[in-house]
């Protein structure tokens, strides 16, 4: 399974207030035609004080209800100050007067979406249709899809959006995890690669891209990739888990035995990988060894059925019977 990065909902917001150009002279309004309300607002926005921008907004459409920019900027601020009524009634308001706008299609979108998922995908849905390259809304939507297990929707949907963000690494990364899980292992290295290209030392997309590697059977460049990946990041258990993994498949004992301490040192060694360096040890006809790992292994969890019966097998071939019945009779409780 590869290993995840969690990112955030993209947002959008209409960053100037446009008004109506009535022609210089017209009455409240500065040079540019912008009335003392509109440029207040503007300065609003831009500094990011949005109760203010929610009271010059109010203003604007109590006294001209047609004003689009300020619906949807009045949406924008009651949605920041946590007025999420308040702010769909305004965003509703901006769609009903310019419909051919996909912006408050899209801030409805994201004001539904911790809510209501389906919903949601609907309003990125037509803000798609509006605008097919608006790339919040096509990384909203891959995410719902992703959430959804509707994984090739997923994966064309980030697509698309790579096609105006080729340079985006965390874009490539989300396409490899997507793609392996959907068992397109090669296409998952692939894009990995990408993401390697653009952020060199991202360790879990080493560790990821090996993992496609290992699927695709090139175990040295598969092991390469989990060396290079926990070398970044010392810490990373997953990759030292997939290490061990890999060491103990193609015979790399020292290997499987270093990732091990290094995962009991992390506090994320588990029984099954003890197991699986027991077996190892056992395929190599190193039978001392691989008792004393199947006895921790029983040891790290009293329960573990194959563990106990393997042990017993070990033990009866050295003419332990009564010991070995004793591991049969646990491993069946």
């Amino acid at each position: 399974m590869p290993v995840r990065e969690r990112r955030e909902r993209m947002n959008h917001a209409l960053h100037l207030i446009v008004p109506e150009d009535n022609g210089p002279g017209s009455p409240g309004r500065g040079p540019a035609g912008v009335t003392l309300e509109e440029g207040l607002a503007a300065a609003a926005l831009a500094a990011g004080d949005f109760p203010a921008l929610l009271r010059h907004c109010s203003a604007i459409v109590q006294q001209t209800p047609e004003h689009y920019e300020a619906w949807f900027n009045l949406g924008y601020a009651r949605h920041k100050t946590g007025e999420e009524e308040d702010a769909e009634f305004a965003y509703r308001q901006a769609h009903r007067l310019a419909p051919e706008r996909p912006e408050p299609l899209l801030n409805l979108g994201i004001l539904r979406h911790p809510h209501d998922a389906e919903q949601a995908a609907l309003l990125y849905e037509h803000a798609l249709a509006l605008d097919p390259g608006s790339g919040p809304a096509l990384w909203n939507l891959a995410l719902i899809m992703e959430q959804r297990g509707n994984r090739e929707r997923a994966v064309e949907l980030c697509r698309r959006l790579l096609e105006s963000m080729p340079d985006q690494e965390e874009l490539w990364f989300k396409v490899g995890v997507l793609e392996m899980d959907r068992g397109e292992w090669a296409q998952g290295r692939i894009a990995f690669e990408e993401c390697l290209r653009y952020q060199p030392d991202w360790a879990e997309a080493k560790m990821n891209r090996a993992l496609a590697c290992r699927h695709l059977g090139l175990t040295e460049e598969a092991r390469r990739g989990l060396e290079q990946a926990v070398e970044l990041k010392p810490d990373l258990a997953e990759a030292w888990i997939a290490l061990a993994a890999q060491a103990c498949d193609s015979g790399h004992l020292a290997t499987a035995m270093a990732a091990r301490q290094r995962l009991d040192e992390l506090g994320h060694n588990k029984p099954e990988l003890t197991f699986n360096l027991a077996l190892a040890f056992e395929r190599e006809g190193r039978n001392e060894e691989a008792k004393q790992l199947y006895c921790e292994a029983v040891m790290e969890r009293p329960t573990f059925a194959a563990a106990l019966l393997n042990l017993g097998h070990m033990l009866e071939s050295e003419g332990n019977r009564e010991q070995a019945l004793e591991c049969w009779k646990r491993a069946l409780e």
